[in-house]
């Protein structure tokens, strides 16, 4: 009886163990798809930025340009 009680909390054991190992997997798949997410934000975040950064840019030369024309 004892051992089968042994064996019985063994067995429990390891498919806690189990269990445990598959949850953590699957957590772990989230943080890298997160990661993978975050980085793709933060690309394209970069990539608007430096669209943004044209834009104005241009703006300010127009801007300048028109003064200048202005002024001859």
């Amino acid at each position: 009886m004892s051992r089968q009680r042994f064996l019985k909390e063994q067995f429990e054991l390891l498919a806690f163990f189990e269990e445990q190992t598959a949850r953590e997997k699957r957590l772990e798949g989230i943080i890298n798809q997160n990661v993978q997410f975050m980085n793709q934000c933060s690309l394209t975040m970069e990539k608007m930025n430096n669209i943004l950064r044209k834009l104005m840019g241009d703006g300010e030369g127009e801007g300048e340009g028109e003064g200048t024309r202005a002024e001859a």
